[in-house]
């Protein structure tokens, strides 16, 4: 295993072209029913989409090696932002120990930082062109992103935690049923 995940980095060409090509015309195509939130009233989103959880399960082992540990997936969480969107600044739940934020796409002018602080409280500004996964630690890490003046921009979720760590029994997110394992 490589390096234990520290912080948080940026991963380049985290999605293959085609899982990317798949997953936003996906994305295009699904219906616009997806659950409408308070952390984002304006931008639908989708708790652990079968196709997402596809991704979710397939990059687990990536995750892994990049993470430098034993993980157990939690959860993934597919969201389709839209114009005027905020995101506040926050920290995630015990479920989102280790996790991925990857840009499938967007109708925009240009990408949509996300903003994180690390534990120092320095601000860093991370900008994702589609197929790029931001790696971090989400229940440690404050992030958000400004308003957001596009049309479109999807984004997935992946969500870990560690096999033998501290939040170890969010594994599932406490889901009795069990995903497909690509193991």
């Amino acid at each position: 295993m490589s390096v234990k995940l520290e912080q948080f980095q940026v991963v380049k060409d985290f999605l293959s072209e085609d899982e990317l090509d798949l997953a936003y015309s996906y994305v295009m195509l699904v219906p616009k029913t997806g659950i409408v939130d308070d952390q984002i009233p304006n931008s639908p989103s989708w708790y652990n989409d079968p196709l997402m959880q596809v991704l979710h399960l397939k990059h687990w082992h990536k995750m892994e090696e990049l993470i430098g540990m034993k993980l157990i997936p939690t959860y993934c969480y597919l969201r389709d932002y839209k114009n005027g969107a905020i995101l506040k600044k926050h920290t995630d739940r015990p479920s989102c120990e280790y996790s991925a934020t990857i840009n499938l796409g967007y109708q925009a002018d240009e990408p949509w930082p996300i903003y994180l602080n690390d534990l120092d409280g320095n601000k860093h500004t991370v900008i994702l062109q589609p197929g790029d996964a931001l790696l971090y630690k989400g229940i440690e890490l404050e992030h958000w992103r400004d308003r957001f003046d596009g049309q479109k921009y999807t984004q997935l979720f992946l969500h870990y935690v560690a096999e033998f760590g501290p939040y170890k029994e969010w594994a599932w997110d406490k889901r009795k049923e069990r995903s497909l394992s690509f193991s």
